[in-house]
């Protein structure tokens, strides 16, 4: 017995929860037999039996590194197996062996929420007791549909009925990209990156022509890559004219914490002239983003209607910096999240409650505060609404901070990043006003964030590495 490769595998296992394990049984399909699974509760002696089966050895760790990666588990298959980016897109490209039904099982049960776990077990085993426990999961209805011959290689008609009739008509593209390969985009599982399928309704299946894009039912973009991409910051602190935007270190290094932490690449670019935003902007768009699945930007500076300002006063148009990344300019993110955060102010109108100050451009209080459309997948979210300040104080701005706040939230790692956005606006607001100096002259404040999204799918940002 290796002891090294025995070594290897009990980290695996200690990292690897119940779901995980889970996951990883059904993915190995026929390799274990049904009796055998129901023995199988912990990532040890799943280990074991592969080991015993002969799919693990020191000679081929093949096997375990597909099934690690189909469950998204790349963190481990990086620190515990070495695993290169090159295998790792020699996997995304040639998978071996996991078989192309199991594979398709398990990105349904991935596209499917809690609630529709429960729709489905209300369709097909409302009168079994085993299957109405809070905990059941989709791979799980699966697995009991498959013993009680419901479903098979080549029996996908009642799977199809039963997404039908939930309303996850959606989900029968993957289907039908199993049944006949060829016919539409080529079969990709839920850890490769989405070629979009075209829209000519003649292409699809008879059942996929009605519109079911219920925004529940939406796919998510794949962040898969490591790293995710970049993480921009262009922070402008010491304006020319002596002005001095205090706290936005705090900011920088709130938004440096939660994305190194996700796996990007944070770099920080400070005291920009007008016309070097640009250049820098520009710089990025021409970088070589194929092996990265998102790119992420947050500019910190003063601004007004718009326009955001360089340390020289020269203003910026917000379009002229986040076009640099449009389809026409930067094609190796067409298809990828573009999101860009901006923490100015867009107007020099107090929205009227510790002292804040605002990002306004003339205020002279600290106050702070197949194809697809070129513009397809941007995300930019602002800190206040257009005509109004927004605030900052020592210890950074509202808005960052706030942002930042949620974003290490374990509960909502699995939500969509615009549903964490309209929490954030509901936080702010409600927030009791701010205490605004302004000309010497102390009033309430308060602050609106806003959001304008040109996104396809849902996007689910990355958990934080070791939770």
């Amino acid at each position: 017995m290796n002891q090294e490769l025995q070594a290897k595998l009990l980290k695996i296992a200690d990292a690897l929860d119940n779901k995980a394990v889970k996951e990883l049984v059904f993915c190995c399909g026929d390799n274990i037999r049904a009796t055998k699974r129901q023995k199988i509760h912990n990532a040890r002696s799943l280990f074991e039996h592969l080991q015993e089966k002969v799919l693990v050895s020191e000679e081929d760790l093949s096997f375990l590194k597909e099934i690690l990666w189909k469950i998204d588990k790349i963190d481990i298959l990086k620190k515990h197996l070495s695993v290169t980016q090159e295998e790792l897109a020699e996997l995304q490209k040639s998978p071996r062996h996991i078989s192309p039904y199991r594979s398709m099982l398990f990105d349904i049960s991935q596209d499917l929420d809690s609630d529709d776990v429960k729709k489905v077990t209300f369709h097909m085993y409302h009168e079994k007791a085993i299957m109405k426990q809070e905990d059941v999961s989709m791979l799980d209805v699966i697995t009991e549909m498959e013993k009680d011959a419901f479903l098979s290689e080549s029996n996908l008609e009642k799977l199809k009925k039963t997404l039908t009739a939930i309303g996850r008509e959606d989900v029968l593209l993957k289907i039908g990209s199993y049944e006949n390969p060829g016919r539409q985009a080529k079969y990709l599982d839920s850890t490769q990156e989405k070629i979009p399928i075209q829209e000519n309704p003649n292409n699809q299946p008879e059942e996929l022509k009605a519109d079911s894009g219920r925004g529940k039912n939406l796919e998510h973009y794949n962040l898969d890559k490591e790293p995710h991409g970049w993480c921009v910051i262009l922070n402008n602190e010491d304006f020319e004219n002596g002005v001095k935007r205090i706290g936005t270190d705090k900011d920088a290094g709130a938004i440096r914490r939660v994305f190194e932490h996700r796996r990007y690449t944070v770099e920080e670019c400070k005291n920009l002239k007008g016309e070097k935003m640009l250049d820098i902007m520009k710089e990025y768009s021409e970088k070589d983003h194929a092996n990265n699945d998102s790119f992420i930007c947050f500019i910190l500076s003063h601004g007004c209607q718009e326009t955001v300002l360089g340390v020289d006063g020269k203003k910026v148009l917000i379009k002229d910096l986040t076009s640099c990344f449009n389809g026409q300019n930067c094609k190796s993110l067409i298809g990828k999240p573009k999101v860009f955060f901006i923490q100015a102010c867009r107007g020099d109108e107090l929205d009227g409650g510790v002292p804040y100050e605002g990002d306004g451009s003339t205020s002279t209080y600290e106050c702070d505060g197949g194809t697809l459309p070129i513009t397809a997948d941007f995300l930019t979210a602002y800190a206040s609404t257009e005509g109004y300040k927004c605030l900052r104080g020592l210890e950074g701005s509202v808005y960052i901070q706030k942002l930042c706040k949620i974003l290490e939230d374990p509960d909502h790692f699995q939500d969509d990043l615009r549903d964490l956005l309209t929490k954030l606006q509901d936080d702010i607001a409600n927030d009791q006003p701010f205490k605004v100096k302004e000309k010497g002259v102390t009033q309430p404040g308060k602050q609106m964030p806003s959001y304008t999204s040109e996104l396809r799918k849902k996007l689910i940002l990355p958990r934080p590495e070791n939770i």
